[in-house]
Formats: C-alpha cells, structure tokens, sequence
C-alpha cells in the first residue's frame, strides 16, 4: 500500500508476487497486486487476480467494486461496451491476422468471465470464425493459441458446450493434434507429433478444449441408445484418435494432459439419472423408482465399458504401457525437473490403467484386453529390465483399478489381478527388482508389493516376498519411496495376520520408519525454480502418503495414539512432523492425514458405535465384544482402554501444535470424502471444552461454515460441521465472533435441526448454539426466522428426548417476541403445543419453565389475533392453575403472563369466567406465606400480590364485570 501511494507500482507488484509465493490465497496481496497491474495500465491481468480473490472471498466489497471498474476499462479499451466479435471476425480474415491478437485477448478475457459472454459469442456467430483459425494454417501461431483458448473458454460452460459441439468437425480437431503437414492416420508406429515448443504450448490448449467437449456434454437421459449411439460417434470421431496422437508426443506435459483427460474421459461422474438412491431414499422409493435408478446406473457402466474398450482396440495402451517404464534421457538425467515430470509420468501411467480397468469393469472382458500384453511379456520373458519393469508397473496399474471397492463391490476384478500376477510370474518379477540396484526398479516393485499387500485376493500370493525378508531390509532403503512403500507393506501384511500387537518390536520399527518419512518430507523446501527441490518435493509427497497409510493401519490402539500423539522411548511425537505436510486438501495423503487425527481424537468404542449405528445393528460395542471372546474372535491381546480422559490429553496435544490451522489447510481443494472427514474431526476435537476458543481463533468454525454451506458436501459432511458449530457455540460468547460468522452459523445448525440422521446430542448442542445466538441480538433472530427457523425448532419440540424438547422450546423462548414468532402464534392448534408443554410440570419441569416463560413475554405484545388465540388455546385456565402450583419458577412466570393479559379485552373476560378474583387472592396469599419460609417464593409472591392489589382494579371497572 505505501508503494502504490508512493506512485511506485513496480515496485509494489513484486512485493506482492512474494507474498503470494509464501501464502498463494493472501487477499490483502491479491488486492494490492491489481490495483498495482491496474496503475500499470494491465486491466485484463488485474481482472484475472481479482477473480481469484473474489472467489478466495465472496464477501470482499473493495474487490468486487474494483473489478467492476476493472471490466469497464477492459471494454473501454476497445472502444466497445460489447464482444468484439466483428474486429475479431474481420481481423482473422485479413492478410495480417496477427492484428486479431489483441481482440482474442479481449475476448477470451470476456469469455472466461460469465456465461453471458460465451452465450452472445454464439448468438454472434464467432464459433466458426474461431473454429477456422484455430484448425487451418499455423502460419499464425499465436492467432490460432488464443482461438483454441477462446473455444475452451466457450466450452468449459456445460451449458454452452452443446451448441458449440456440432460447429466442431471431427477431423479438424484431430488434425490440431498434428504437426503441420503431418499425415493424421494414428495407426501404431505413427509418430505424428508436436515438434515444437509452439506446437505443445498449442496442443496443451486443445486437450483442455478435447476435455471439455467429452466430459462437459450435457447427459440427459435420451431414449435407450440415443445417448450411446452420440457417445460413440464422439469416442471414434475424435476422442481416440487425438489421445492417440497426443500420447506419441514427445512433449511430457502434452502426454500427462492427455493421461488426464483420458481418466477424466472414462471415469466421468454419473449424470443425476444415474445415482444411485442414498439408502433412505431407497427405502422411501417406490419399487420402479429403484428399478429406474438401477437401470440408469447399468447404462452408464456401460457407457464408460464402450469408452474404454474402444480406446484399448487403438494402440493407445501400448503407448501407455511404453510410458510405465518413462525415464529421462542420458542429457536430462540431470534435470531435477525432467526426472520429477518423467516419475509422475510413470504414475499418471498406472492410473489411467487403472482407470481403465474400473471402466471396463467385466473380468472376462478385462482379460480379453489384457491378453496381448501377457502375451508380448512372456515371449520376451525375464531377458529385458525394461520389460520387467513395465510387466510390474502394469500389474501396480491393474491393482489400482481393482482395489476401488466402491466401483467393484463383489470383488469380480480381484481375480484378474490373481490371474495377472499368476500369468505374468508378477511376484517373481517383483522379488528380481527388489533384489536389483536399480532405484527405480526397486520402486516399482515395492509400490506392487504394498498394493497386493492391501488386497484380499492379491495378498496370498506374497509368500516368497514375505519369506525372503526382503522387505525388512528395504525398510531400511535410503530411497523414500522404496522405504515407505515396504513399510506400508509390512503394516499391511501384519495386520491382517494380526501380528502386529501394541507391543510387538514390529511396531515399534513401522512407528518410526513413518516417523523418519515424515520428518524427510517436512524437510523438503518449496521447490520454487529448483529442479532438485522439485523432484524431492514429488518424491517426499508419494513418501508421504506411504507413512500416514502406516500410521493409519496402526492407530487401532490407544496405545499407539498415545504414542504417536505424545512421543514414547521408543518412537518420536508424531504430531508436530505430521501437521507441517498438511499443506492443502489435493494432495493424496489428505485424506489419511484427516483419517489420522480423527483416530486420535475419539475412543475405539466410540468409533465401534457409530459403526454399529451405520450398519442399524441393535448391539452395543461392549456386547459385541462379549460376543466375540464367546465365539473365540477376540483375545485379550484385543482389549483396549482407551478413555475420554485420555482423548482429551490428545486433543490438547493437537491443538498445542496446531493441527486446527493443519485440518484447516486440508479443506483448500479437498475431496468429498477427505472433507467428510475434517468435518467429523472438528466435531471430535470440539468435544473438549478447553480448545473451543482455539477453534475460533484458528479458523476451525470459518471452515466448518464453509463446510456447511458447500452445495456439493455430502449430507454427512453437513451434518457434522453444524454439530461442530453447535458445540462451539454453546460456550462461545457470540460477541467474540464476526457478523459473518454469526450469520453463517445459523443455517448450518437449523440444517442439523432438520436431518432426522442426526444423533439427538447433536440436535441438543445445535439448538444450545441457536439459543445462544437467538439471545444476542434483532439481526441473529431475524436470520433463524429468515431460515425457516421456526418450524425447524418446532419439529424439536416433538421429540422423545426430554433434553431436546427443553432446548427447542428454550430457543423458541428467545425468538417470543419476533414478530414472526408472534404472528406463528396467532394459530390456536400452535399454540395448544405451547400450553401443554407449559402444563405438564410434572412430567417435565425445565421444558413447562421454558413454555410458560414464553407465554409471559407474548402476553405483553398487543396484538388482538394473538390474545384469541391465547383464549381458544385454554392458555388462560392454565395459567391459573400454574400460578397455584408448588414451583415458585412457574408461578413466578405464570404470575406476570396473567398480569399482563388482564390488560387487554379478550383474555379479561376468559378471567372473568374462570372466578379469576378468588383463585388468584388464594393463590398470593399462599405465595405470600411460603416466601415467607423460603427466600426463592418471593418473585412469585410479588407478582401475584402487585396483581391483586393494582391490576384487578382494571377488571373491577371493566364493562363486562359490571
């Protein structure tokens, strides 16, 4: 700020460019840095950072006044206040396209700005303008980049991508894939491709282009083989053939781009008619519902089998079979940068096999595909390194298709990796890389291992791995992936034969081999423009990944976390080296790293009850445990004395090291799962009252608001962040917070309020964080009633659960006087619920105290509607006998409801008839006598006898009593 008042924009750029180095989501930096590009007359850029800033923050007026000035001067420029279509049109047309530059830049400026734009482009005409330049003569390099950039930008809209679509020819858009003058056949040995750095910086454009048009294709559900009849024109007109030529090129960031639309391609989400029905839905839908669901869901299976079978009949795979054993060149063997880009390579190799694998889904049909490559295998034999070693990262590539249990239910694919692994010697090939000097031989090989070691079927075939003892020795590996991938393996192999107890010297080992991993990896700076940082930082986040699954497997003990949360003699605190690699949710390790700390914070049996709870087993854990020593599955190696005095001790720990801002990271970029997860931890970690503070200051109830109130977050996700809030809120004084975060809360708690899912300790602590905020002030209580509040809590005074019925009701209190509590009163049979709750004392005292605090505050409002409902509810009759009742509280509260509505005609008379003089002297007189005795009757005996001797004067005059 003091640079861009000083008139130095320059300067004031590079600053920012630093701060957003060390922190990438800074708003203060992203805002200075536009208005910086702004000074130096850069609108188009400064719009760029502010769009990101406006998506880091919605709510930040100065940036979205300013981009709004922004836009304005990029169309100024220009001379226009819309598309620049006609320049556009005009300038490619004339002998010097490259004058059409600067409008592209406008253009796609515009386009990547709403969908406003993308539709007037079309309405406009400028498809085909766009489609022509990018697909004809490369004479004009840089004019046909921004065409194809301005076609993606037009189809990264699913709405837009329909009609753009037909005005794009299949044969052209592979030919954007070529090199110029290159013949386009993609038959095998062809090697039509990219030569120049141009040509990949182009070809890059057009797979973002190729993606958009195959997965952002509106799916609706066409008439049987409508929709399949389009998908397979798409897969054989363009999308094998340009990921065929794509793959051949000697550009590595245009094959990994063409690896990942590949598996984007053939694992592409279900369309909504595909789903299939959550389990209570299915419980609630009708026999052809389920039936309709289920058919959906076969036909887009088959959808995805069409896909990958068309792409395995190309000679696509053997590229990717070629690209598993990927390394660098003699000359850029030395290349930090190269070998990181060459190793991922190699991994986005293995998942698109993997991929594959899941889309074809059929094990027969799988084999068929797989045929050829055992074939090519076993006639080579064990003579050549580099077929071993593909032969291995293939079968790593199956196995990583196979193991996704939740595409593969029944198993049926787990027999195909058998099956690989028996036709292709895999284990013997295996044991020879282990056994070799190669790092990456030995890599491969460990990674095979620790997968088939993660796998029921796969698993049996480690015998002579396991003999060897092999894997000991590469525990011990200075190569990071070779050490963590063994020790994932060993954790793996003994869990399953339950040799891995608490005290086994095993354990002690794979504590620390994940301890030293971390440690490695917390170690590796920011690779920034270092090529060796570069390829460390790859290497330290797959070695990563490896020592949270260790972790992960052995955190089945209370034992263990303490260990791991609190250090032991024999295994360093984990806590400290585990939070410095959570640096964001897209990572692959993000998930177990949340899966960790949510094992730290909650007790076994806790754990066991919710699943039990899951599975809607009628059996609690400590009958489940009775019922597995009787049958012989549980030995005392198997008992556990984990406590909530103890989960309270790692909680502390958590938050003393800052695992609150870690979990707090892991949302940035998260999945669905991995934040399901952060949300059940937060709620976990919320259980200790101590840290409650602490999860306010370090932004734990900001993300679970986030949490809360992102559209594509699971129900289960939802549910937990708002018990989290809810928690939080019960002891947090609503003060300390923002408006936004007071505000934001709201919805997310009211969400739990409603979800019938939800335990009911949940809904108590939601309703505890409403009450307290409906006590804070008129904007919380106009935001509860704004939210369909009413009614949710409403729903709560039904409940079974006394506590439950009591908060609800509590709640209700707070908002009584709100005028649209009030007008919800008007409503007789509402407001029965209201005199009941009030009139069942003894049953329930808290609750009636809470109702017929309710009734006090509504009687003072003068509002005719509500005083004849007051009367039709028979609130008058009960009130009166409340008031004679042994609670001083109640008489207390029914004493200034009856004061009040003596003021006000209809009530008045409903008294009249109730011989209200006499019960209610009888009723002071005996308050007087017992506040007389007990100091806690004198509220009550005051008001009632304040009643008597001046308010009955008002009734006494009245026409109806004469």
């Amino acid at each position: 700020a003091a640079r861009l008042n000083l008139e130095r924009p320059g300067d004031a750029m590079s600053d920012c460019d630093q701060a957003l180095k060390l922190d990438p989501g800074k708003p203060k930096a992203l805002f200075r840095l536009a208005q910086a590009k702004v000074a130096l007359g850069q609108p188009g850029a400064a719009l760029t950072d502010l769009k990101k800033l406006i998506a880091l923050d919605p709510g930040n007026r100065a940036a979205v006044a300013l981009a709004r000035k922004v836009k304005d001067l990029v169309v100024r420029e220009h001379g226009t206040r819309t598309l620049p279509v006609q320049r556009v049109s005009d300038a490619l047309d004339s002998a010097s396209p490259g004058d059409a530059v600067p409008h592209l830049r406008t253009l796609l400026s515009l386009l990547a700005d709403d969908i406003c734009h993308a539709r007037e482009a079309l309405r406009s005409g400028l498809v085909p303008v766009l489609w022509r330049s990018a697909t004809t003569s490369r004479a004009e390099a840089e004019v046909a980049y921004y065409a194809s950039q301005c076609l993606g930008a037009l189809t990264s809209y699913s709405g837009v991508v329909d009609l753009v679509e037909p005005d794009l020819e299949p044969a052209p858009l592979v030919g954007m894939f070529a090199e110029e003058g290159a013949e386009v056949d993609g038959g095998p040995g062809s090697e039509v491709a990219p030569a120049t750095s141009d040509d990949a910086k182009r070809v890059l454009t057009c797979l973002g282009l190729l993606s958009h048009l195959l997965t952002k294709t509106t799916r609706g559900e066409d008439p049987p083989g409508a929709l399949e009849a389009a998908d397979l024109r798409r897969t054989e007109g363009f999308a094998v053939p340009a990921l065929g030529l794509a793959l051949r090129s000697p550009s590595q960031e245009v094959r990994s781009s063409a690896l990942d639309v590949l598996v984007q391609w053939c694992g592409e989400p279900r369309p909504s008619w595909a789903h299939d029905l959550a389990a209570e839905e299915a419980r609630l839908a009708s026999s052809e519902e389920r039936e309709k669901r289920a058919r959906g869901a076969q036909r887009w299976r088959e959808i995805l089998r069409q896909r990958a079978s068309a792409f395995c009949s190309s000679p696509g795979p053997w590229r990717i079979f070629e690209l598993l054993d990927a390394e660098a060149s003699d000359a850029e063997a030395s290349d930090g940068d190269t070998q990181s880009l060459t190793q991922l390579e190699r991994g986005k190799a293995q998942a698109a096999f993997g991929r594959l694998v899941l889309a074809i889904g059929h094990a027969e049909t799988l084999q068929a595909q797989l045929q050829p490559f055992v074939d090519a295998i076993t006639k080579v034999g064990a003579r050549d390194v580099h077929v071993i070693r593909r032969t291995v990262a293939l079968i790593t590539g199956v196995l990583l298709g196979v193991g996704d249990t939740s595409m593969d239910p029944s198993g049926e694919l787990n027999g195909v990796a058998v099956w690989l692994l028996g036709q292709v010697d895999g284990v013997g090939s295996a044991m020879k890389l282990l056994a070799s000097e190669d790092p990456l031989a030995q890599v491969l090989a460990a990674e095979m291992v620790c997968l088939c070691a993660s796998q029921e079927g796969p698993r049996t075939t480690l015998g002579p791995v396991v003999d060897s003892g092999v894997l000991d020795k590469l525990i011990e590996s200075p190569n990071r992936r070779v050490r963590s991938a063994a020790a994932s393996a060993i954790a793996k192999l003994g869990i399953a034969s339950k040799a891995l107890t608490t005290q086994a010297s095993e354990t002690g080992r794979l504590l620390n081999a994940a301890m030293n991993l971390l440690q490695d990896a917390s170690l590796v700076a920011d690779p920034g423009d270092n090529p060796q940082a570069s390829s460390a930082g790859l290497a330290s986040s797959a070695a990563v990944e490896r020592a949270v699954e260790v972790l992960a497997a052995l955190l089945t003990k209370s034992a263990v976390k303490d260990e791991v949360a609190h250090g032991s003699g024999r295994c360093a605190q984990a806590l400290p080296r585990l939070f410095a690699v959570c640096k964001d949710g897209k990572s692959a390790a993000s998930y177990g790293l949340a899966h960790v700390i949510v094992a730290l914070s909650v007790t076994n049996k806790e754990v066991q009850e919710r699943l039990l709870a899951e599975k809607e087993m009628d059996i609690t854990p400590d009958q489940l445990a009775e019922l597995q020593r009787i049958t012989k599955q549980r030995s005392e190696d198997d008992e556990d004395e984990d406590t909530a005095e103890r989960v309270g001790l790692r909680i502390r720990e958590i938050v003393q090291h800052d695992g609150i801002r870690a979990l707090v990271r892991l949302t940035d970029g998260a999945s669905l799962q991995t934040r399901e997860l952060v949300a059940l931890a937060f709620r976990q970690i919320a259980v200790e009252g101590m840290v409650r503070g602490s999860m306010v200051q370090q932004g734990a109830l900001k993300a679970c608001i986030q949490l809360g109130a992102a559209e594509d977050s699971s129900a289960a996700c939802r549910r937990e962040a708002g018990w989290c809030i809810g928690k939080v809120l019960s002891t947090t004084n609503p003060a300390v917070l923002t408006a936004a975060q007071r505000m934001g809360a709201i919805p997310a708690m009211l969400r739990v309020c409603t979800d019938h899912k939800a335990r009911e300790l949940a809904h108590f602590e939601a309703l505890l964080g409403l009450t307290n905020l409906a006590s804070f002030s008129e904007d919380t209580k106009s935001r509860i009633v704004s939210e369909n509040g009413i009614r949710s809590l409403e729903y709560l005074q039904f409940s079974d659960h006394h506590l439950v019925r009591r908060a609800a009701t509590e709640c209700l209190c707070n908002l009584a006087v709100h005028d649209a509590m009030v007008e919800h009163l008007t409503q007789p049979e509402k407001l029965r619920l209201w005199v009941a709750l009030a009139g069942d004392a003894e049953a329930d005292l808290a609750t009636a105290r809470a109702a017929t605090g309710a009734l006090a505050m509504v009687s003072e409002v003068d509002h005719e509607p509500l005083h004849r409902a007051l009367v039709a509810s028979g609130a008058c009759a009960t009130l009166l006998e409340l008031a004679a009742c042994d609670s001083p509280e109640l008489v207390h509260r029914a004493g200034a409801a009856i004061g009040n509505l003596l003021q006000f005609q209809a009530p008045r008379e409903a008294f009249i008839h109730l011989d209200l003089k006499t019960r209610l002297v009888a009723c002071a007189t005996g308050a007087l006598r017992k506040a007389a005795e007990d100091p806690t009757w004198g509220p009550g005996a005051s008001v009632l006898h304040q009643v008597v001797q001046s308010r009955w004067l008002v009734i006494e005059n009245a026409p109806e009593a004469q």
